[in-house]
């Protein structure tokens, strides 16, 4: 206090000097602890500094490994084989030991792709469990894994049955970074286990490098559909071209052929007459499939119209039934009574079932001796999934020899004998042509579909 300044007149008594300097050593204590408070906390704050600026640093490394890396794919089926890679550069470079990557399938579902720092066994049990996952199980509003940022916090509790192998493994809570399409639906998630360091002292710009990578990804997947779907298109045009050049070549030496098989099935007996309807009958078949190529390239310039899709596939039925009834193949018809209607070419519509149709019936009669032959036709409304009508054609036959390849012309159809799949080509080219989607899948333990998506009216 000041008064402890003022020096009073003549001589200080020792006894108030004393308790002067006693109390000059109190408020220099004082001092010395309030510089000691300040030292520690400029000690903490560079501390504080200090570890911000690692994390910085660290950030931003990761972030440029990321950027890095060039996420390019000509399909989706690429795309998805190198999900490995881009898991093993996330467990390089970020706070997780496991990471996996699941993506939305065809069908609406989920399934796992990738996996990195998890063995085959749990990345097997998690794909059994991440199937049964609904489509809105990733999109945002969730608990989050960390505040203020979009990582959940996934419990997968409630879609585990007894005997997952998930729960014994204690692995029934996951970290999952959405990858949001551009109407911010889920079209997959980047899956987060073992974590290197306690969740608790994790903050939102430690996530942030995958959070923007999980976007990229989704950006680099939905280009290679499209890429797909173009490399697609220009495939089925130059194959149309091809096709049609190589139906008028065959065509004028074809007729000729006819003309004189003809000729010989009026002249000739016995043996002789037998290889000449034999000539005919190829030359007939080989008509038949030049007129399916030609096709590639001329379709149906007719309007489009809303039409019942129920009713084309009872009309399909009835002028196929006769071939079910010959070759006593089982037939089954599974349509809802209120099935939407579609917007296309009902000409066009009715040659693509018909093809699929030819290929089923070919498909059955290539079924082993102890199996029985059968085709069924499954139609079902949209759904929020999928909004269009899904039409599938399920037959008992062979498999497919390669599913992703089915409906292009030159490749091998069944996984047995060698054929050429011309009819579900122009199929292909007839669905796609009216904006729609088309698939093929075997099923087991024997049997394949076609499956085919068709914008409603």
């Amino acid at each position: 206090p000041p008064f402890f300044l003022m020096r009073p007149a003549g001589a200080v008594p020792l006894a108030e000097f004393t308790i002067i300097s006693l109390l000059r050593i109190v408020i220099l204590g004082k001092i010395v602890v309030a510089m000691g408070l300040i030292i520690l906390v400029l000690e903490e704050e560079v501390q504080k500094n200090l570890i911000a600026r690692q994390r910085e640093r660290r950030v931003r490394l990761e972030l440029e490994a990321y950027a890095r890396q060039a996420l390019m794919a000509r399909s989706l089926e690429e795309f998805d084989r190198e999900s490995g890679q881009l898991c093993a550069m996330i467990v390089e470079h970020s706070h997780f030991a496991g990471v996996c990557m699941v993506v939305r399938t065809s069908g609406g579902s989920y399934t796992l792709v990738g996996y990195a720092g998890v063995d085959g066994a749990t990345a097997s049990a998690l794909d059994t469990v991440v199937q049964r996952l609904p489509p809105t199980c990733f999109e945002p509003g969730g608990p989050t894994l960390v505040p203020e940022s979009t990582s959940l916090d996934l419990d997968l509790t409630p879609w585990l049955i007894p005997g997952d192998d998930l729960e014994r493994l204690h692995l029934t809570r996951l970290g999952a970074i959405p990858m949001l399409g551009p109407d911010n639906t889920a079209e997959g998630a980047v899956l987060l286990s073992s974590p290197r360091v306690a969740l608790d002292t994790l903050r939102a710009d430690d996530l942030l490098p995958l959070e923007i990578l999980a976007g990229r990804l989704q950006a680099a997947r939905a280009q290679a559909l499209l890429l797909g779907k173009l490399i697609e298109s220009e495939r089925f045009a130059g194959v149309g071209q091809l096709a049609n050049n190589v139906a008028q070549q065959l065509n004028n030496p074809l007729t000729v052929i006819l003309g004189y098989s003809a000729l010989l099935e009026e002249s000739v007996q016995g043996p002789d007459l037998r290889g000449a309807e034999a000539i005919s009958i190829e030359a007939r078949r080989m008509k038949s499939i030049l007129e399916r190529l030609s096709r590639f390239s001329k379709l149906s310039n007719e309007r489009y119209n809303s039409f019942s899709i129920a009713d084309l596939i009872s009309d399909v039925e009835q002028l196929l039934r006769t071939d079910f009834l010959r070759h006593s193949i089982e037939f089954r018809l599974s349509v809802p009574p209120h099935l939407p209607n579609i917007f296309g070419n009902t000409h066009q519509i009715r040659q693509a079932l018909m093809h699929v149709m030819q290929f089923a019936i070919e498909s059955a009669l290539r079924a082993g001796l102890n199996q029985e032959k059968s085709i069924r036709i499954e139609a079902s409304a949209p759904t929020p999934d999928n909004p269009a009508v899904r039409i599938q054609v399920i037959h008992s036959g062979p498999a497919f020899a390669n599913p992703e390849r089915a409906f292009e012309a030159v490749a091998s159809t069944f996984s047995g004998p060698e054929t050429v799949g011309i009819g579900l080509s122009l199929c292909a080219a007839i669905v796609r042509e009216h904006r729609g989607h088309i698939s093929a899948q075997n099923l087991k333990p024997t049997g394949a579909a076609v499956i085919i998506d068709l914008p409603i009216s």
